[in-house]
């Protein structure tokens, strides 16, 4: 890497560090230029290196939630139950939502109802290979059946996010509150697919 792509990366993550705390602080409120004036660069420099301020935001936080993904695809084991799995990988990224749950708020608000773009970015590049691996590891529970393994995990997928969202709006929420809501809901769909 030569002395001007260092710089360029530098200044990248300077406007990624100084964007987590201040959407962190003011939430998606918080103006390029604000970010601009934090970070001791001018606005344009931010649309250099990103597209617009949702695109920064994913920036900044997909690369947390990725090493949050690694952390929990660490915790499958074919050995142990389905439901028990599911637990074990979602506990990390529960951490990871809830250690800042302002931030998180801002992250799923602007990543999943305001446009294809930035849903796929999520979607697509973290949560269906997360998804993906998951449902291999389970796969040997459901005897052989595809349709099964998917409509379990689509089930699945409804339930986490629906659980962390409600878990995000309480202000005294644990990692162990959201996991164990999570299971009450989880324990009936393991029943009635007779894979627990």
């Amino acid at each position: 890497m030569n002395q001007r792509q260092k710089q360029k990366e530098a200044t990248r993550s300077k406007i990624m560090e100084t964007s987590r705390e201040l959407f962190r602080e003011f939430g998606f409120e918080v103006t390029t230029r604000n970010i601009a004036e934090s970070s001791g660069i001018s606005v344009g420099t931010i649309f250099v290196h990103f597209k617009d301020k949702r695109d920064l935001l994913i920036n900044v936080l997909h690369k947390d939630l990725e090493k949050a993904g690694l952390r929990s695809l660490k915790q499958l084991d074919p050995r142990k139950s389905v439901l028990t799995n599911l637990i074990n990988v979602t506990k990390p990224i529960y951490a990871y939502y809830l250690s800042d749950p302002r931030l998180s708020q801002v992250l799923l608000k602007e990543s999943l109802f305001v446009g294809e773009e930035y849903t796929n970015k999520l979607i697509k590049d973290q949560l269906e290979t997360f998804l993906e691996i998951i449902s291999k590891t389970i796969s040997p529970h459901f005897g052989g059946s595809q349709d099964d393994v998917n409509n379990f995990m689509t089930t699945f997928f409804s339930l986490y996010f629906v659980n962390i969202i409600r878990h995000l709006k309480f202000k005294t929420t644990t990692v162990e509150a959201a996991i164990k809501d999570l299971e009450k809901s989880l324990i009936p769909l393991v029943r009635g697919y007779g894979v627990d």
